[in-house]
């Protein structure tokens, strides 16, 4: 069985429509990017979205805490955000950049 849950702010590069994650997909992903409108894959979702605000820092300053708890800290979505882009390890980077736009699109929810 395979299902759909449409991105927020994962947006299409080509055609700039709203992202969907498919799953299934191949171990060890958790989900496949998909464009709905020009059907291209767009990269793998390595973690549930629902479990990223749990997931916890394997190393550097923060190792030890939630994604949730350094977002929390003052300037910890900062420190996300230069993670996301700088880090050596693509996987985490991932993890941490669809964390981000799950904090974005939660944020929008809110102050609509």
């Amino acid at each position: 069985m395979s299902w759909i849950l449409t991105a927020a702010k994962a947006i299409c590069p080509l055609c700039e429509c709203a992202l969907q994650i498919e799953r299934p997909a191949s171990p060890p992903h958790w989900g496949l990017w998909r464009c709905p409108v020009c059907k291209k894959n767009r990269g793998w979702v390595p973690t549930p979205p629902e479990e990223l605000h749990g997931w916890v820092m394997p190393m550097g300053r923060n190792k030890g805490l939630t994604l949730s708890t350094i977002a929390g800290r003052t300037s910890g979505v900062e420190y996300l955000r230069w993670c996301a882009e700088n880090l050596k390890d693509t996987r985490l980077r991932k993890v941490i950049a669809t964390y981000l736009q799950q904090l974005e699109a939660e944020a929008e929810k809110v102050s609509v």
